[in-house]
């Protein structure tokens, strides 16, 4: 039997009768058969076993769980009282009272359940299914996921000598498109396609965003001509782009017919007319640049903040005169704006931000491709964090009190956040809400929050229900700054930080506004590379965090005890959790 043989809720009611032990030998053959053969049906009996039990223990106040009982009991009662003369079928049964009469009676019981059921499929020499584990890896299968990394070898070249492991002679990808129209005689570019180094790109209209695997971004608005050359160098032609560079991409470099301007860390925009006229315009940070007219001046230039520089085809001279965003698109996504975003009451040294309630473009129940970053105060450079694999997007959903919340399965989905740097300090924080078991290994447990090259700092949970961050220095090293929380009580939303600031030698971390431990921090982090929620960077390490996060948070710079507080305390106060476990 496969899962086309199934109708409705047939299989879901043949894995509840298995479960409460009425299941016959028929029953449980065809189960066996069924999961192993279909991997749709794997799917929806780790979402049955699994991810309902979030739904019960979501479902914790008495009048709420009163509803759900009277309304999934109306159907039988208005059986019973004559109003319909029609026996209901199995599958409209189940899903009108089965499932919700079964979460209440069960409650967290379906975890163990679960372990029934697998119980019983071991009796029936199903090896495949020996723990809810093993379930759990035969119904969210991992497969290969190409991924945006980069490999450096120090901080000081860091920049030009970053590498890909994206296949083939790929340097970046694609991360956004909105109503773009080709030539007819370009090839397409669609989301999450690999870039090759050389490609030439020529887009009619619409708008292109290329993230780079050196976290620089490129923005290209129709019409126009490019071709990237380089990671860290691209020819435009003509139209308009503009280029995000974070610290560690510095040194990116556009040319144009009549100019070469080379970033210093900045973000800016470039306009070539058809005749090859060049204008930049420097929207934050500082640009060098100069002429490649014939008989100009081969002098560097200097383009600071808001000024801007014209470079003619005509003349060997500059005009520079004041920067316009005007006819540029900075970001692909628009900002929300500041007097609608939560107060967060610090934006000093903010480089990172994920709110789940500041998600506009996903409905709720939906996969979550794009998690964008909230950019306000210091974080001016959006690291948003990705999937794109629709199969590993974890999923935009309500918690029992109507909270928005990006859910993780702990088998197969997890995001990966665009490369950025920090300068030795960073601080993390959290908000989160666990699932009702773990999936992941000993070692790592579920991963939170991972930096992706070493040194690397991660913070997880852990199989005894404890917080624990530690950093790897590198390969054949032991991991240090190894620091624990006490352990968490039920599911409900807690708040942990972690502080590993190198300068000062100092890793912290708090659960719930309230310090745990504190102990030495010897390597310092260099960070250029991409990062993770939910997972570690090689998936294999089966690392995967089941449960919900709420809210991420990471500052770069010297961070106080104070601040550290303050940050705490707004996010408790968000999600109304207490302030010990």
């Amino acid at each position: 039997m496969n899962g086309r043989d199934f109708t409705g809720d047939d299989f879901e009611l043949l894995l509840l009768r298995i479960v409460d032990g009425e299941a016959s030998e028929a029953d449980m053959a065809t189960a066996a058969d069924a999961i192993a053969a279909s991997t749709e049906l794997r799917k929806r009996a780790f979402v049955f076993l699994c991810d309902e039990s979030l739904l019960a223990d979501e479902i914790d106040n008495a009048q709420r769980v009163s509803k759900l009982i009277e309304a999934a009991s109306s159907p039988r009662e208005r059986r019973l009282a004559g109003r319909q003369q029609v026996e209901e079928p199995p599958s409209r049964r189940l899903t009108e009272g089965g499932i919700l009469s079964y979460v209440n009676r069960h409650g967290l019981a379906i975890a163990a359940a679960a372990a029934l059921l697998i119980a019983g499929l071991i009796a029936h020499n199903v090896n495949m299914m020996s723990k809810v584990a093993r379930l759990h890896e035969l119904t969210v299968q991992n497969e290969t996921q190409a991924e945006v990394q980069v490999v450096v070898d120090d901080a000081a070249t860091a920049d030009r000598r970053a590498k890909k492991r994206i296949g083939g002679a790929g340097i970046g990808r694609v991360i956004g498109l909105d109503d773009v129209r080709w030539p007819e005689e370009a090839s397409e570019l669609t989301y999450g396609d690999t870039v090759e180094e050389g490609r030439l790109v020529h887009l009619a209209g619409g708008v292109l965003e290329i993230l780079l695997a050196n976290g620089a971004k490129v923005t290209a608005a129709g019409p126009v001509e490019f071709e990237l050359t380089s990671l860290l160098a691209m020819d435009l032609q003509r139209g308009k782009i503009v280029a995000s560079v974070p610290r560690n991409a510095r040194g990116y470099t556009i040319v144009t017919p009549t100019s070469e301007l080379v970033d210093i860390g900045t973000q800016f925009g470039v306009a070539v007319s058809d005749s090859g006229d060049t204008e930049l315009h420097v929207f934050d940070g500082d640009v060098v640049a100069r002429s490649r007219v014939k008989a100009a001046s081969t002098d560097l230039v200097h383009a600071k903040e808001n000024e801007a520089i014209r470079f003619s085809a005509a003349t060997t001279e500059l005009e520079r005169f004041a920067a316009r965003e005007s006819g540029f698109v900075r970001r692909l996504t628009p900002q929300v704006a500041s007097s609608e975003l939560p107060p967060l009451p610090r934006v000093e040294g903010l480089c990172l931000w994920y709110s789940a309630d500041m998600i506009r473009d996903i409905a709720v129940g939906e996969p979550l491709p794009v998690w964008r970053d909230i950019l306000v105060g210091d974080n001016r450079f959006a690291n948003d964090a990705r999937q794109f694999d629709d199969r590993r997007c974890p999923k935009l959903v309500n918690d029992g009190l109507g909270r928005r919340a990006v859910r993780f399965d702990g088998g197969a989905t997890s995001l990966q956040i665009d490369p950025m740097d920090n300068s030795g300090c960073s601080t993390v924080f959290v908000a989160f809400a666990p699932g009702p078991t773990s999936f992941s290994n000993d070692h790592h447990g579920d991963i939170l929050f991972k930096y992706g090259m070493a040194p690397s700092l991660e913070l997880s949970l852990q199989q005894d229900r404890t917080l624990r961050s530690w950093v790897w220095p590198g390969p054949n090293e032991n991991n240090v700054a190894s620091v624990r929380s006490p352990s968490i009580e039920g599911r409900r939303i807690s708040v942990v930080a972690c502080q590993y600031d190198s300068l000062q030698s100092r890793c912290q971390l708090w659960l719930n506004g309230a310090p745990c431990a504190e102990v030495d921090a010897p390597v310092e982090l260099r960070q250029c590379d991409a990062s993770y929620l939910g997972s570690h960077g090689e998936l294999q390490n089966n690392a995967f965090f089941f449960g919900s996060l709420y809210e991420v948070i990471v500052y770069d710079g010297e961070f106080d005890i104070q601040s550290l507080g303050a940050v705490s305390s707004y996010l408790l106060d968000r999600y109304e959790t207490a302030s010990s476990n």
